[in-house]
């Protein structure tokens, strides 16, 4: 995750997978040519040379539909708002709370056992119903350091000059 913005007012989270997506054309790029160059042999039949291009067409796909995924965390204390913004090849969503009941990020551990740590930046919110975890992605992984940044960006900006959930806005 990259700061776009940090001003005592606003601070705004950017994750764009360039990687990710890049990594994933190339795959494709690479099992299609390979499915490609088995045109000119004259003895494959027409169902096979199909097969052989469509299996990576919609296993790519799949996965750069579920993976290549652009979020926007914006915490806007004026209008006191946190928004997340999820932009996916299929469409965008978009969730809003109230940045007075934001309390901390973190990175979330799995659960599952093993030598490596996987985790998921997570957000906490406190509601009068009680605490709520908002992920920001739904998978796990070994995270870079960039993404502990961001936690620590997310928790210091928050904590510089917290938003007063009593405090009466109108």
């Amino acid at each position: 995750m990259k700061i776009i913005r940090n001003t005592p007012e606003q601070l705004i989270l950017s994750y764009v997978p360039w990687l990710t997506g890049l990594f994933l054309i190339g795959i494709l790029i690479v099992f299609l040519a390979a499915g490609l160059s088995e045109l000119s042999k004259a003895d494959k039949k027409i169902a096979e040379i199909a097969y052989a291009l469509l299996v990576p067409v919609v296993v790519f796909g799949i996965l750069f539909w579920g993976l290549v995924q652009r979020i926007q965390i914006i915490m806007d204390r004026p209008n006191d708002k946190l928004t997340i913004r999820r932009r996916t090849l299929m469409g965008h969503q978009v969730n809003s709370f109230k940045l007075s009941d934001f309390r901390c990020s973190e990175m979330q551990p799995s659960r599952s056992g093993g030598h490596n740590k996987n985790y998921r930046p997570v957000l906490y919110f406190v509601h009068v119903d009680g605490t709520s975890i908002v992920p920001l992605f739904t998978g796990y992984s070994n995270w870079s350091g960039r993404m502990h940044r961001a936690v620590d960006a997310m928790n210091e900006w928050h904590q510089a000059h917290p938003v007063d959930s009593a405090a009466d806005t109108t």
